[in-house]
């Protein structure tokens, strides 16, 4: 089934007012039609910190934490396009003019590697600037968030409705991951891909792959904007539940070595490993949310994760003491563990 592409009215739906709230639609396990709200000013916060990092010269692209939430559910998948577009609206209109290299930069720091951006009459290409290969086959396209970021922000740009897709990904047994974008009038084919619906799954083999290396400031900013809708009030127990399993199931995969699979995963979830020892008769994993990663919402999904993992590998419950840090929080989970 062809991935869809998102488009929007050239007027965006963004509330002016910093005090606002935005809405969108569509969150984990909720039906079509609910809606989520956030903080606008910590949109725009984020979207600030985004744009002073610099672009990531590496090529392989990444498989980051909206990536693998977004792809756990085709309503999910459909969500991330239209929250992308918004994103992409947004930060052409604090781009102070920079256009199109603004655009390359952003996406290039958020984990998809150096880009070559070639425009045509009719279209817009966006592709990996080098060829890759992965052994993780997913089957379809999974960058769908970015296809909405690059719509949103083109859009904005060129002042007409356009639609943009990945038309091909690494992940889905391309060399490259390649993005097309034109006008409304017609609308780019993602080719022949059945929908993502891989659950949790998805989340434990991106912690083997993406989890191995440390995350860039950019990407940090992006996968907080990003994970934004789902920290809000509303939909955090049912995002918390989704982190919860996925832990349990990133667990099946470091049955002997359980230490490195919580290392990846922090490092994944982009926090660190603060410590991991016995604490008297009782074992202690301590985990490190750095300063941008410290909002309550966000510390919830990925305690919630270190505790499907410890609870799956150790069978035991898990108790939680939480302490300020020079810059952030730590969080302190202990259990019993031989």
């Amino acid at each position: 089934m062809p991935q869809k592409s998102f488009s929007s009215p050239r007027k965006s739906s963004y509330p002016k007012n910093a005090k606002s709230s935005y809405l969108l639609s569509a969150g984990p396990e909720l039906q079509e039609g609910s809606t989520l709200t956030g903080s606008f000013e910590d949109m725009e916060g984020l979207l600030l910190g985004w744009f002073s990092s610099k672009g990531n010269a590496k090529a392989v692209p990444k498989l980051l934490l909206p990536d693998s939430f977004y792809c756990s559910t085709p309503v999910l998948s459909e969500f991330s396009q239209k929250y992308g577009f918004h994103i992409g609206e947004r930060a052409f209109s604090i781009s102070r003019g920079k256009g199109i290299g603004m655009l390359l930069n952003l996406l290039e720091s958020s984990g998809l590697g150096k880009l070559l951006y070639m425009p045509s009459i009719d279209r817009v290409i966006i592709r990996s600037a080098a060829s890759q290969s992965t052994k993780l086959r997913l089957g379809f396209n999974v960058h769908a968030y970015e296809a909405g970021i690059i719509a949103g922000f083109l859009s904005s740009h060129a002042s007409k409705n356009i639609t943009a897709a990945e038309v091909s990904c690494v992940y889905n047994g391309s060399d490259a991951c390649q993005f097309v974008s034109i006008v409304t009038e017609g609308e780019p084919s993602a080719g022949n891909q059945r929908k993502p619906n891989l659950g949790t799954k998805f989340i434990r083999e991106s912690v083997k792959i993406s989890g191995a290396q440390d995350k860039t400031e950019g990407e940090i900013h992006f996968t907080m904007l990003g994970m934004l809708p789902f920290i809000a009030e509303a939909p955090l127990e049912s995002a918390s539940k989704l982190m919860f399993l996925a832990g349990i199931e990133a667990a099946a995969g470091y049955k002997e070595n359980y230490q490195e699979g919580l290392r990846r995963m922090a490092s994944f979830l982009c926090m660190d490993i603060a410590g991991m020892g016995r604490k008297g008769t009782k074992r202690e994993v301590s985990i490190h949310f750095g300063a941008e990663v410290s909002s309550s919402g966000f510390m919830e999904l990925g305690t919630k994760a270190f505790i499907g993992f410890l609870s799956k590998h150790f069978n035991s419950s898990v108790t939680l003491s939480k302490r300020k840090a020079k810059e952030g929080h730590v969080i302190a989970m202990t259990f019993e563990g031989v």
